[in-house]
């Protein structure tokens, strides 16, 4: 009796440490966020052809997300999603000659566009009681015009901030991210720059 006592005790204690993992989970919603990220370019495709210009997306929170926004934060870490209105605008001048000493001839190309997508932010825990915040919005790429694609999302382990876990257990949460960095990709050259303020409110 006693071996089958030990046995039962044992198969109990993961349940209820599963339990408290997930009782220590904090549920959160989004009442507010705006993010704009922008990149400016120059390079050439070629010997004999160049192109120039920037790309920038802008989102701000969705009227609906109030009702759709869900994310938590436990011990493991966690994320907030939520809808957006996406804006993106890019611009591109991008010049062609026959030879190396001919000149340019110049064109511009231009887009703009307005959509429904997703954003938020990834939650990650830290040793010493900290959380690191990582940018989860759309990225500013080149689409209909020459340039760069992938830069943002190259450089997403940099768009991100260390907070102290405290700072997550009030009621009402406001995170900002902002910087700026240098990117190469393929024969193109740029500046990326990114900022976000999302407000959380614990559910």
């Amino acid at each position: 009796m006693l071996r089958i006592a030990c046995l039962l005790l044992l198969l109990t204690v993961p349940v209820a440490a599963s339990a408290d993992v997930s009782a220590s989970a904090t549920s959160y919603h989004a009442v507010a966020a705006t993010a704009s990220a922008r990149l400016t370019y120059g390079g050439g495709n070629g010997t004999n052809s160049r192109a120039s210009g920037f790309a920038e997306v802008r989102t701000s929170l969705r009227a609906v997300a109030r009702r759709r926004s869900h994310g938590s934060l436990s011990v493991r870490g966690g994320n907030v999603r939520f809808p957006v209105t996406l804006t993106a605008n890019e611009r591109a001048t991008i010049g062609e000659r026959s030879g190396p000493s001919s000149p340019y001839v110049e064109q511009v190309c231009r887009d703009r566009s307005k959509r429904s997508s997703t954003g938020g932010l990834t939650l990650k825990r830290l040793s010493g009681a900290r959380v690191q915040v990582i940018w989860a919005f759309p990225h500013a790429r080149m689409t209909a015009c020459p340039g760069p694609r992938r830069a943002g999302g190259k450089l997403q382990g940099r768009m991100s901030r260390v907070l102290p876990a405290s700072r997550f257990q009030a009621g009402r949460v406001v995170v900002t991210l902002a910087g700026t960095a240098r990117f190469v990709e393929g024969r193109y050259r740029g500046t990326y720059r990114w900022r976000a303020t999302v407000t959380l409110v614990r559910s």
